[in-house]
């Protein structure tokens, strides 16, 4: 360059050193165009100054190695962790993937149904517990199902008692009512009024027994019973009821109010049993008022309907309302008001078969009054 006479007064590096600076800078070579990073400094009291310049790029060098060595080793790493989190995630979620379908399987019925988990972790404890839960389940349902099989035999052997009740119980009952009947009608004459009395409760007696027999039969067939699903007319359920209860209105005074009710859901022929049974109840203890009062009907309750049968009887003492619906279970007396004591745990039964509820409510001489729900009432 010094031979080239080359001016390089016009370099801002060496204009600094001749102005007495000291410092480090990068600019061009006037003769290449090459950037250079140098450094500049004065000499004192010679007029010189002095500037070491070498290329930007040999300058960089170091640098440029050191960055591209952190950015494939930043590249190495990111994939190991990549690599690394492919592995657990998969060492995690695939266990995670056999309980989800192992759950499913056994959500099926499938109880024998294991996984096999080897991960040395929570996920394997995770596992070994689901097996245990699984063998668990197994367990319970081999009882469930002995259970249902003694109930069945259970049920065949009510079946076979509850025939042997209705022949052997009724017939004997039958013969008792049949002989009282043909001495009463045939040697009358030859009787004392004591005798006819005695007679008259034999029969009596003879028919409260067939009736109570007929009553817990149908009691014990109700829980073995299968209800139907159909859509039915309440309406037209408690206009027959009424008309097989038409025999206790005679030669009285009762008004009987029919109200709005809806239909529902349900067996329409235990239905009517309930209507009729409650229906028995209110003309039965109305049966000393001169003007009784029979009220039916429905009114809702936080959006259920329930259906009612009111009456202005003698009513009961709340005391007592938890054994109004036992079988047996009678408030009065047998020679006030006749009865087996079945009627109204019928009711009951047939109304939580059919998945309802049913209470009562009432007051001593001010009447009672049933009520009961319905699936699908009001529809």
């Amino acid at each position: 360059y010094v031979e080239n006479q080359t001016d390089f007064s016009s370099v801002p590096s060496v204009q600094r050193a001749l102005s007495g600076s000291a410092g480090a800078g990068q600019f061009s070579n006037p003769i290449d165009g090459e950037v250079k990073l140098g450094a500049y400094r004065t000499l004192t009291g010679s007029g010189w100054a002095v500037v070491y310049a070498i290329p930007l790029a040999v300058a960089l060098a170091p640098v440029n190695l050191l960055t591209k060595g952190i950015l494939l080793s930043t590249a190495a790493l990111a994939t190991l962790v990549g690599l690394l989190a492919f592995v657990m995630a998969r060492r995690i979620t695939g266990p995670i993937q056999q309980l989800t379908a192992a759950a499913r399987t056994i959500g099926t019925g499938d109880v024998a149904q294991r996984i096999d988990v080897r991960t040395g972790d929570e996920v394997q404890t995770l596992g070994e517990e689901f097996n245990r839960m699984a063998t668990a389940l197994g367990e319970k349902e081999m009882q469930l199902t002995r259970r249902a099989e003694e109930l069945q035999t259970a049920n065949r052997e009510l079946e076979a008692f509850s025939y042997s009740v209705s022949h052997d119980l009724r017939a004997p009952l039958r013969a008792m009512d049949g002989f009282t009947r043909i001495l009463l009608a045939e040697e009358a004459g030859t009787l004392s009024p004591e005798g006819i009395r005695y007679l008259g409760l034999v029969r009596e007696n003879a028919g409260y027994r067939g009736h109570l027999v007929d009553g817990l039969l149908t009691f014990s067939r109700l829980g073995r019973q299968a209800v139907s699903g159909q859509a039915v007319s309440i309406e037209e359920v408690v206009r027959l009821a009424l008309d097989e209860r038409h025999a206790e209105q005679e030669g009285r005074h009762v008004e009987v109010v029919k109200g709005d009710l809806p239909p529902c859901e349900g067996d329409p022929r235990l239905l009517r049993q309930v209507w009729v049974n409650l229906l028995s109840n209110a003309f039965k203890f109305t049966r000393n008022r001169e003007e009784a009062r029979i009220e039916l009907g429905c009114e809702m309750a936080d959006g259920v309907p329930v259906y009612f049968v009111k009456d202005n009887g003698i009513g009961f003492d709340m005391r007592y309302v938890d054994k109004l619906f036992g079988v047996f279970q009678r408030l009065h007396r047998q020679e006030d008001y006749e009865g087996t004591g079945v009627g109204l745990a019928i009711v009951q039964r047939i109304v939580h078969r059919h998945g309802g509820r049913v209470w009562a409510e009432g007051k001593e001489g001010q009447g009672a009054a049933f009520y009961f729900t319905l699936p699908g009432g009001g529809a």
